[in-house]
């Protein structure tokens, strides 16, 4: 496998940008829908699309599924989103 100037493996350190990169969602979602009116965040685009809240459910339980594999604890960002989306 490649190596990197640090020495860790290429993949290594993908997976550590990418894991970077999604600690950010739920401030990113929090901050795009934060105060939207409810059409806004229950609405769709027609007929099989989802809302913003059917999305963002849809990010919530697979990563609930995947905390409970991985037995990692995801309170904080479900407690953010699930509050800003009633």
């Amino acid at each position: 496998m490649k190596q990197s100037n640090e020495n860790k493996p290429v993949l290594d350190q993908q997976v550590i940008q990418v894991s970077e990169a999604l600690v950010k969602t739920p401030q990113v979602l929090n901050s795009l829908l934060w105060d939207l009116p409810e059409p806004w965040t229950h609405a769709t685009e027609g007929a099989d699309t989802w809302s913003p809240l059917e999305v963002v459910g849809h990010l919530i339980w697979g990563e609930l599924v995947q905390s409970s594999l991985n037995n990692i604890s995801n309170q904080a960002m479900v407690c953010v989103l699930t509050n800003h989306l009633k």
